[in-house]
């Protein structure tokens, strides 16, 4: 009977040793998340200079999830807390793989910002816990102009389509070709705009090849403006001898004006 009820009090001591480390698990990650944030601040302070977006808002992110990631899939005294500190790491995961691409493009910014506004929403679930000291507002540090982002995209969108449209005007300009008494071969096209939107500073180049596809010769114009509905005349000549020809355009400062 002795040895039964020292059993019993071997397990009951398990147990109730068990349910003191699980209560430490709940009050250590407020602790370490304190500490974090100071970890966080410093990181930020490191790369507040820094032009990359991408490079800067990671480097955050991996202090943050660095200071508590231990934390994952841990056992704690109260299941809810435990189940929002589990959602809010999942998403600063996320914001870190939303931010892991050679170039954030816009479709990669509105993905983090759906990732970054769930881990804010966890943060505030987790400011309700008297044993949560982060400063006011530091949940949301790492704000984006939403709105700035989506008239950015729009306008992205729409200078694709145009450049599109510009593309197929080009593919549709066909030179005729007529021999002088010199040698020179003179050809001549035309170059429309289709796009709805006026063109300028842009620069076109016209490459004579040989049969095989060789370049043997080859001239560039820059085109100060092509407005809307404009068709322009373009004139080269060469004394090589080719077999056909291929414009190119050069769109580096190309500057596009709605009408």
């Amino acid at each position: 009977m002795r040895k039964f009820l020292s059993i019993i009090g071997l397990a009951l001591f398990i147990f109730l040793g068990g349910c003191s480390q699980v209560q430490k698990t709940d009050d250590a990650f407020f602790a370490d998340l304190a500490s974090t944030w100071q970890d966080r601040t410093e990181t930020m302070k490191k790369v507040e200079k820094e032009n990359d977006i991408t490079k800067s808002f990671k480097a955050i992110f991996e202090t943050e999830l660095k200071g508590l990631e231990k934390y994952e899939n841990a056992d704690f005294e109260d299941p809810e807390l435990g189940q929002t500190v589990q959602n809010y790491l999942k998403e600063v995961r996320a914001c870190l793989e939303a931010l892991d691409t050679d170039q954030l493009g816009y479709d990669d910014l509105e993905n983090y910002l759906n990732h970054y506004d769930k881990r804010v929403g966890y943060l505030k679930e987790l400011s309700k816990d008297k044993r949560y000291v982060l400063p006011e507002g530091s949940e949301d540090d790492l704000a984006l102009d939403r709105e700035q982002i989506k008239k950015d995209k729009a306008k992205a969108e729409e200078r694709t389509d145009i450049l599109k449209k510009f593309q197929e005007d080009l593919n549709k300009l066909s030179f005729q070709g007529s021999k002088d008494a010199n040698g020179q071969t003179n050809i001549s096209g035309q170059l429309s705009n289709t796009t709805g939107a006026d063109l300028a500073n842009f620069t076109i180049t016209i490459k004579f090849l040989d049969k095989d596809g060789n370049e043997v010769d080859k001239q560039s114009e820059k085109i100060d403006v092509l407005k809307n509905g404009e068709t322009k005349d373009l004139t080269y000549s060469t004394d090589k001898d080719f077999a056909s020809v291929a414009p190119d355009l050069n769109l580096d400062n190309l500057e596009i004006n709605k009408p």
